[in-house]
């Protein structure tokens, strides 16, 4: 919501939520809450990358895959990512 603001258009949250859903229902809606993450993010991703102030998808893609795809939902420590280039750890 912070960087892509509210409302309904492609670029707001309200209309990447929106193709999201389309791709992969919620978990309120009986869905995966892995597979809606997957979708939401690859719709965001896809999103910021014909945005030039968002074109950076490293957050997505060095993080909150990665944590998505190991099944730490919980983000459960310790977590270590690296970002731009940068490691960062979170221990017990």
């Amino acid at each position: 919501m912070v960087m892509h603001g509210p409302g309904q258009s492609a670029g707001s949250f309200g209309g990447i939520r929106r193709r999201a859903i389309e791709r992969a229902p919620t978990p309120d809606e009986g869905g995966s809450q892995t597979h809606y993450l997957e979708a939401f993010l690859a719709v965001r991703r896809a999103q910021m990358k014909v945005e030039a102030e968002h074109g950076g998808t490293s957050r997505i893609d060095d993080e909150q895959l990665r944590f998505l795809r190991e099944g730490n939902l919980a983000l459960r420590p310790p977590l270590v990512w690296h970002t731009y280039g940068d490691r960062y750890e979170i221990s017990d």
